[in-house]
């Protein structure tokens, strides 16, 4: 029996029957926000929940102008946030980690209920200091780690477990991802009353300079990685179809054209910012990861999802599309920004609690290629 497995399904089940309990039992409120507010935004994590938090915090800003937005980033996420300054009255950073997963650091139980008397006690004098400020909202997107310091700072929202929501004035009700069908970005404006979507314009993707040039991201964590047999038939097929193909990696002993690399709390190609690096490319190819959400703010991608529940979790447009089904694999259009390419995995006891699926119906295989070639010439890069 595969333990690990049923105690995840297990949890699953657990975080579904709260958000089932929680929708009928709490009364949903939505904030009624005027024009002048000051809000404090907690975003303490990784890389993508912080590409995501800068689409949200777009939003806002779009449908209400003068909203004062200012945000408490770590060191390691803070970039992105300096990245869009234009949105933020204020970036404050503290030395700490993004918070460790539960499930997958489930032997440091004790620790991990420790964290968030440890990050308030650490950075008091940050605290205190905010609150002077006396902020209208704190909307408090980092998870349990700042659960205290929320409560600290004001009137709070949002944690990450569905659990443990009727704690909050304002309840999220349903858990980020398990279950979810509609992108984290809408799911938070759901909870802000009066937000419009029709006229919202999102950071375009700039046109095709060179109508050929593909990067291959060709690194990431199990399960959320492809075999070097279906990168090399993907890459030497859209070879064989006149592309340009570049592969670019996050570690040194992986063979690749190219090194990614964070030494200053910003990305950097060898000498040059990854930003600018992008600018060669006409689009980025990988499964789901924080390179692929922070590359598809500046460039079209296809992006293969694993493990991940895409419906939440996909990189950030208005619209998503099922365009296309074929042997199994589900084909999604956003916004003519980015493709989505999806089908069921092999578990991999991979210890991600927002799988939903029960047992996946096959492994990725050679197919990823055939349907590859067939999307790339329907979005004519």
């Amino acid at each position: 029996m595969d333990i690990k497995y049923y105690f995840i399904r297990l949890l699953q089940k657990t975080v579904l029957l709260s958000n089932f309990l929680q929708s009928k039992l709490i009364k949903r409120r939505k904030i009624k926000l005027n024009w002048k507010e000051k809000i404090l935004m907690i975003k303490c994590d990784r890389i993508w929940d912080a590409v995501w938090s800068v689409f949200f915090c777009d939003i806002l800003k779009q449908n209400y102008p003068n909203l004062e937005i200012s945000v408490v980033s770590n060191n390691y996420n803070r970039f992105v946030f300096e990245e869009n300054i234009r949105l933020f009255k204020e970036i404050y950073s503290i030395d700490e980690q993004p918070p460790a997963y539960l499930v997958k650091n489930i032997y440091k139980l004790f620790t991990i209920f420790l964290e968030p008397f440890m990050v308030f006690k650490k950075n008091k004098q940050l605290w205190e200091k905010l609150k002077t400020k006396k902020f209208d909202y704190i909307f408090n997107i980092t998870w349990r780690d700042y659960v205290l310091i929320s409560k600290f700072l004001g009137k709070s929202m949002w944690w990450g477990l569905g659990i443990f929501n009727g704690i909050y004035t304002y309840p999220i009700i349903w858990h980020n991802e398990i279950g979810a069908k509609k992108h984290i970005v809408l799911k938070r404006l759901d909870n802000i009353d009066n937000i419009k979507l029709k006229n919202i314009k999102l950071p375009p993707i700039p046109p095709s300079k060179y109508q050929k040039n593909i990067l291959v991201f060709i690194w990431w964590k199990i399960p959320n990685v492809l075999s070097w047999d279906i990168y090399n038939k993907i890459s030497t097929d859209l070879q064989n179809l006149g592309y340009n193909i570049k592969t670019l990696s996050d570690k040194k002993f992986q063979k690749a054209d190219y090194l990614l690399s964070i030494p200053d709390n910003t990305f950097f190609v060898g000498d040059v910012k990854y930003t600018d690096f992008l600018k060669n490319y006409d689009l980025f190819i990988w499964v789901d990861g924080w390179v692929l959400h922070y590359s598809s703010q500046f460039i079209k991608c296809i992006s293969i999802c694993t493990s991940t529940n895409f419906r939440c979790a996909y990189p950030f447009g208005l619209n998503i599309k099922k365009y296309e089904l074929k042997e199994k694999w589900a084909f999604f259009k956003i916004d003519n920004r980015h493709i989505i390419i999806t089908k069921p995995l092999k578990c991999q006891g991979c210890f991600q609690i927002w799988c939903s699926q029960k047992k996946c119906e096959k492994s990725l295989d050679i197919e990823s290629e055939i349907f590859i070639k067939e999307v790339i010439e329907k979005i004519k890069i």
